[in-house]
């Protein structure tokens, strides 16, 4: 049995972030062009290239499987404030469990997993949301094996 729900817009307030080689954190956004200027946080797509040459994603997976977690990602059942999470992970546990990501795609309950804002909610102003034509890479796709998903063309 494989258990998938989708992901919500509310994460939690200690939710830690990637940053850039000099140390800029890093909010994660549908289209970083037309966010509003932020003088604190550099925006980017999880697909983008990053300023060490490998993909924000390639960085995430390699953060995931690092022995430490320096920058506090949260494990995906846990970064989203809503109870109905955690009570699927209490319930079933975290191998079956799958989150449907507006930003990551389809990722594993464990999977570390910093903030980000990016939705699949039609309402949202415009850089924050998911069109139907972006095209995101799966967990599978960049190399974690701890998703069996296999990435959708149309988000």
């Amino acid at each position: 049995m494989k258990i998938v729900i989708q992901c919500a817009a509310r994460k939690h307030p200690s939710a830690g972030r990637l940053r850039t080689t000099a140390g800029s954190e890093v909010l994660f956004v549908a289209q970083p062009a037309l966010a509003p200027p932020d003088a604190i946080r550099y925006r980017a797509r999880p697909d983008d290239v990053s300023d060490d040459r490998r993909t924000w994603r390639e960085r995430l997976i390699a953060c995931n499987a690092a022995a430490d977690n320096p920058l506090n990602l949260l494990p995906a059942y846990r970064l989203y404030t809503h109870d109905a999470y955690r009570a699927l992970a209490d319930r079933f546990g975290l191998e079956p469990l799958f989150i449907l990501s507006a930003g990551w795609e389809l990722i594993s309950a464990n999977f570390l997993t910093p903030d980000f804002d990016i939705t699949f909610t039609a309402s949202a102003d415009e850089w924050k949301r998911r069109r139907k034509g972006d095209r995101l890479q799966s967990q599978a796709e960049a190399g974690d094996e701890r998703t069996v998903a296999s990435p959708t063309e149309n988000g």
